[in-house]
């Protein structure tokens, strides 16, 4: 572990899966680094959904 990813809790293990320091998550992924490539494709996609879409609806203020 290149402590990136440490998440230290006083005897709580709440947030983390047992037994490693990786915050639990949707894709219930418990390896760090699996982790990290997967939130950085899944934010690059949206990014891009985001650039290259059309947003709809109404946003003026009144």
């Amino acid at each position: 572990m290149n402590g990136e990813y440490y998440y230290e809790y006083e005897k709580d293990n709440l947030y983390c899966y047992p037994s490693t320091y990786v915050l639990k998550n949707k894709l219930n992924i418990l390896d760090e680094n699996e982790l990290k490539t997967a939130e950085r494709e899944i934010t690059s996609l949206r990014t891009v959904q985001a650039l290259t879409s059309r947003i709809e609806g109404n946003f003026d203020k009144n």
